[in-house]
């Protein structure tokens, strides 16, 4: 019946059932017979995309569900700038009673007292709505993240007029009075009250307090629950709880331990073979819920196991599919088939058995619809296919999200579904066309597919159309966009103005390393993003989000990796990864590992070595030679933050650069630098030169880094060809006075030094400036070489907003400059890259937080908080989503005609109510929440 995900618990009152779905429905069903009393769609329009994996609504409905004299409230959508909102609807008629749109995230369980609805956000505070109109919206706490306070969390329980809500993000529950007010609060993963008792899991221990003797207003001082306590039961590995009349069932892991609710005592304690993931207890019958799909009913008197049995039957499958399919083609292939127009189901049955895609089966019959849907209705095959029953001729989908459309319909049969549209579905570079055909049909529509090809199988026809890439559509193949450093991706697509999801889901934060560590860059070519994690690597569909693969990959996480260099390069099909001595090529679509180049094996006359740099270009992989033991692979507080965080931090160094035939593997050239080290972050490669800074000091092979202060008293810039590794010029520098970072961009023919420093100012130059009596201040400054001989042409200082914080972990003398359209632009200067002349245009003021600014052909995308898009003709700029944050250095990559924002924000506790990878899309109307 519904045609997304369901993520809330049904609600059952008066022989009706109330569910909300991801498809931004909620139904009402007759209890007894399951007959569908009405539906009401939450959202001003039908318009669906991608979501955690699934197709579903641009609203869909994550919040509810609270029941009240004939009305039901939830509340529907994920991102406020397209649209969040709290209902109330008549649960006899399904007539709307009062929609309100809000401007945080509804999710979670809605809970109500007589005249408020109480509604969680995700990571952040609860909000409250008054039941009888939804007005007099007010938070329920601040988040203070420098202070630890972060009230939020998506599950609460009512007190009387009081509210407990949490796990927060440093696992406490908030204690709230009838005004909003924090009252106190307590380190807790779950409380569970009843009566005057509260059963929390808090410290590995199974705790019961007295709640009678809980503070009723915010007190003065410090509270002590430790009076309140009646017992507490050791249980290390306690998840969750849920209480019967006389006992407490805890999961444990595996275990299913039972207490008495009066003393605590063990009652009993039930293996399963899977960790319990939740608990529920309904008519003499104990529920679980495992992680790994299974369910177990068990008799909670005796403990004997009643029933067990899988989410899904691995045994039952639909029909077997005849090897020359012509989608046999296809095997393996993931992503979303749009299959547009429906007979027997026999096409569903070939992508279902022959591919890996989601197939979204589209027709206008409704019979025709239930009757396929109760026919695939079996097997594992049930969470791959959903049904969607569009009567009105259109396809409300997000563009670009097919990696597939066909159809069980003649093409010329398809007039229900305009062949434009099915065009606009496609994802570009690579989606295909593909349709059944009369024998007689040479071409279809080919003003709006050309170069179509008619492909015969079986004695069938089918219509064969591959979608080429976006015109205009940039790349970010490498750390900074392209081996020339300029951190701009050249994308003509995407232009200042509103902007809508395209799709949003994993990867989250979990298998990420932590924001402070400023790790590696996510990289993209032909519609593929592959995402670096902790010694962990993701490949999506860049266009809709589907994970292709994922792997571990030993040695690969590089923190700091600013003081380093990038160490993934896309390629059209395949991806580059540098980790530990080893440069792996894997292929994009399937993640097979293609070849292995081990530097060690390529040099083994040196000392063990790890292979530092990396860049592709002209069929040819470059690299270099470092010491094991110079990149940071771990963040921590006390150890890798004192590699990142601050100022003077050590740069990493090589002793060798290298060129390698990309198809054979053979070395073509070295370049071995002698007694001196080649400076990572300058490695820059353009108009077949390879540039670089190169210093005459001496550094311990075991640590493989040095100090700019002491690798600039005697430095080169060095230019080699890049066919054979020859010298071409070498030029001294004079910039001892650079300290903290030292980066190359190549541009317009003009080799670009970007260094940064604290030197004393005259009062002058602070006049008007914060902290007007700090003489100390940060400086950058900036040196033109011509690419061609080397000479210098010029050079300039620029001055940081934040100039005076000298030793900020936000990174006021780290940032990466980006160049665009002959302007290099750094944080409050902008400079012509020809001359050095100051361009009086758009001024990159940057804010407190830390991460660089990227670009595409025609605006600059940063992070102030959220993500922002700032126009570079006006100075106007926006934030493109208000609850989620991109990472703390390279995360926002303007590239294919989207905005794509990989997860990069593990370990922030921040008011943030999302954390999940998303792309965005310039919107197609002015306001896309009408």
């Amino acid at each position: 019946m519904a045609e997304g995900p369901i993520r809330l618990a049904p609600v059952y009152v008066e022989e009706l059932v109330f569910f909300g779905s991801d498809d931004g429905f909620l139904y009402c069903l007759d209890a007894k017979s399951g007959e569908l009393k009405w539906k009401f769609r939450a959202g001003p329009k039908d318009r669906r995309l991608p979501g955690n994996g699934r197709i579903i609504s641009r609203w869909p409905i994550r919040c509810g569900f609270v029941l009240g004299r004939g009305t039901i409230y939830f509340g529907a959508g994920v991102f406020p700038e397209q649209g969040t909102y709290v209902y109330a609807v008549s649960t006899y008629s399904g007539k709307l009673l009062w929609e309100r749109k809000v401007d945080f995230v509804p999710q979670g369980y809605m809970l109500a007292d007589e005249t408020k609805l109480f509604i969680p956000s995700g990571r952040t505070p609860f909000h409250t709505l008054l039941k009888k109109d939804g007005s007099n919206a007010r938070k329920l706490g601040l988040v203070k993240v420098w202070s630890q306070i972060q009230p939020g969390g998506t599950f609460g329980v009512l007190l009387g007029n009081q509210l407990a809500s949490g796990p927060s993000e440093d696992c406490s529950i908030d204690l709230f009075d009838a005004y909003g007010t924090s009252i106190f609060r307590f380190h807790a993963k779950q409380m569970v009250v009843k009566d005057d008792r509260a059963y929390l899991i808090q410290e590995g221990m199974v705790k019961v307090f007295d709640r009678a003797l809980f503070p009723k207003e915010k007190p003065s001082e410090k509270i002590d629950l430790k009076g309140a306590e009646l017992w507490s039961v050791p249980l290390p590995d306690a998840s969750t709880l849920v209480l019967s009349d006389d006992a407490v069932f805890v999961a444990c892991k595996r275990d299913l331990v039972v207490l008495n609710a009066q003393d605590g005592k063990e009652v009993s304690r039930i293996s399963v073979r899977d960790p319990i993931a939740d608990i529920v207890l309904s008519r003499e019958r104990v529920y679980l819920a495992t992680s790994t799909g299974w369910f177990y009913c068990l008799g909670p008197k005796s403990g004997e196991r009643a029933v067990e049995l899988k989410a899904f039957d691995p045994g039952a499958s639909v029909e077997e599919v005849k090897p020359e399919s012509v989608f046999s083609s296809l095997k393996g292939a993931k992503g979303y088939a749009f299959v547009l127009g429906l007979k027997n189901g026999s096409v569903l049955s070939q992508l279902l058995y022959g591919t890996d895609y989601q197939v979204i089966a589209v027709d206008s019959d409704p019979e025709r619809i239930d009757r396929l849907r109760k026919k695939f209705d079996r097997g594992d095959f049930r969470s791959r296919i959903a049904f969607h029953c569009i009567t009105d001729g259109s396809l409300p989908y997000q563009k670009y999200i097919a990696n597939l459309v066909t159809s069980e319909k003649e093409a010329g049969d398809l007039e229900a579904f305009p062949a434009e549209e099915a065009k606009r579905l496609l994802r570009p570079a690579g989606g295909i066309l593909l349709l059944p055909v009369q024998r007689d049909v040479q071409g279809w529509k080919p003003d709006i597919f050309p170069n179509q090809k008619l492909v015969r199988q079986n004695g069938s026809g089918f219509l064969k159309w591959i979608k080429p890439a976006l015109p205009g559509a940039g790349e970010w193949t490498h750390f900074y966009a392209n081996p020339a450093n300029t951190a701009c991706s050249g994308d003509r697509l995407i232009k200042y103005g509103p902007v809508e999801i395209q799709w949003y889901g994993e990867p989250g934060p979990e298998r990420m390393v932590d924001r402070h560590g400023k790790n590696s860059a996510s990289v993209y070519r032909n519609g593929y993003v592959f995402i670096p994690g902790r010694d962990y690597c993701y490949a999506l569909d860049a266009y809709n989000g589907t994970i292709l693969w994922e792997r571990e990959i030993a040695n690969f996480s590089r923190v700091g990796a600013y003081f380093d260099s990038g160490n993934m390069v896309a390629l059209d099909d395949s991806l580059l990864v540098a980790a530990g001595s080893d440069c792996l090529e894997y292929d994009a679509q399937s993640g097979k590992l293609i070849r292995r180049y081990d530097v060690n094996k390529l040099f083994p006359q040196a000392r063990k070595m790890a292979w530092g740099y990396l860049a592709s270009t002209n069929g040819f992989i470059f690299g270099s030679l470092e010491s094991p033991r110079s990149e940071v692979r771990r963040y921590d507080i006390k150890g890798a933050s004192r590699m990142v965080w601050g100022n003077n931090r050590p740069v990493v160094c090589s002793t060798a650069l290298f060129g390698l035939d990309q198809k054979s593997g053979k070395l073509q050239w070295v370049y071995h630098s002698s007694g001196k080290v080649v400076l990572n972050p300058t490695i820059s490669i353009a108009d077949k030169r390879i540039v670089f800074v190169e210093s005459r000091f001496r550094l311990d092979y075991e640590s493989g880094r040095g100090q700019l202060k002491d690798l600039l008293i005697s430095a080169d810039l060095v230019a080699l060809n890049l066919a054979n590794g020859r010298m071409v010029w070498r030029k001294h520098l004079q910039m001892r006075h650079i300290t903290d970072v030292l980066y190359e961009s190549i541009s317009d023919g003009v080799v670009l030094l970007t260094g940064s420093f604290a030197r004393d100012t005259s009062p002058k130059e602070r006049e008007g400036r914060r902290k007007p009596d700090q003489v100390k201040r940060i400086r950058y400054r900036v040196f033109a070489y011509d690419l061609r001989t080397g000479k210098k042409i010029w050079e300039r200082e620029g001055a940081p907003v934040r100039d005076y914080d000298l030793n900020s972990g936000h990174g006021e003398a780290v940032q990466h400059p980006t160049i665009m359209n002959g302007i290099l632009y750094g944080p409050n200067f902008a400079m012509s890259v020809k001359t050095g002349r100051l361009y009086k245009g758009w001024k990159w003021r940057k804010s407190s937080n830390c991460a660089p600014k990227t670009a595409s052909r025609n605006c600059v995308f940063g992070r102030e908080g959220n993500p922002i898009m700032y126009d570079l003709k006006t100075g106007d700029d926006f934030k493109m989503t208000k609850v989620s944050r991109p990472g703390c250095w390279i995360s926002i990559l303007p590239v294919g005609g989207l905005v794509l924002i990989p997860d990069a924000d593990a370990g922030c506790t921040c008011e943030f109510a999302v954390q999940i990878s998303l792309a965005l899309v310039p919107s197609e109307g002015k306001d896309i929440s009408d």
